[in-house]
């Protein structure tokens, strides 16, 4: 499948070597007393029983993304659930985002006489001014992801894509499309009963990518 060249043994390294990475650098500030900015994440507010969520694992860690609390930054060292750290931080993607170079400079000052580059309150200030430009940077890389999405189904023309059925809402089904990992919708239709876990055959029904028009019908 298209997931084969994500989920590959030098991708996976080259990711927990980051992750190590960043946990390191977290350690180090928080041990010096250093200021710096941390990536938290709270406990999930529910934990899916297995025996509810049935035997498929993918729908397991689906139905529990529902209730996974949001990622946010945070000047005080605090765990990372999603991780699985006691304290957590970014300094691997200097060139993609500015957090990371505050973080590598910080660590890098850190470690010699001199001591950090910045003290607790100009941290703190540049929290203010990133997080917001960070916030807005992520909303528009959904929306560009959705939208060449979009554009790869129009490419594709009709055919068939296997889907899982998370969960029936008051007008529609929420499925997951999983050659592409993606959340879509399903319109209810007469007499069409699905049970959650279920995988099904959908096609697309109409799509235009500029208009973020996308709609599926079960085959």
């Amino acid at each position: 499948t298209s997931l084969t060249i994500w989920e590959n043994p030098g991708r996976s390294m080259i990711s927990e070597f980051m992750i190590l990475a960043n946990h390191l650098a977290a350690l180090k500030l928080a041990g010096r007393g250093a200021a710096c900015l941390y990536r938290s994440q709270e406990e999930p507010t529910k934990r899916v029983n297995r025996r509810e969520a049935g035997c498929q694992e993918l729908f397991l860690c689906l139905k529990q993304r529902r209730y996974l609390n949001r990622v946010f930054w945070t000047l005080n060292p605090r765990p990372h659930s999603g991780m699985g750290l006691e304290v957590y931080t970014n300094l691997t993607s200097p060139l993609r985002r500015c957090i990371d170079l505050i973080i590598q400079r910080q660590v890098r000052s850190a470690v010699n006489a001199n001591g950090p580059v910045y003290s607790d309150e100009e941290m703190a200030q540049l929290l203010t001014q990133v997080d917001p430009a960070l916030r807005r940077a992520n909303r528009v890389q959904l929306r560009r992801r959705r939208y060449w999405l979009l554009r790869y189904f129009e490419a594709q023309g009709v055919r068939e894509y296997e889907a899982l059925v998370m969960e029936k809402l008051p007008r529609r089904w929420r499925i997951f499309i999983t050659e592409l990992m993606m959340d879509a919708e399903l319109p209810p239709r007469p007499g069409l009963d699905l049970e959650p876990g279920q995988m099904i055959s959908v096609r697309v029904k109409k799509v235009d990518a500029r208009e973020d028009v996308f709609k599926l019908e079960m085959i």
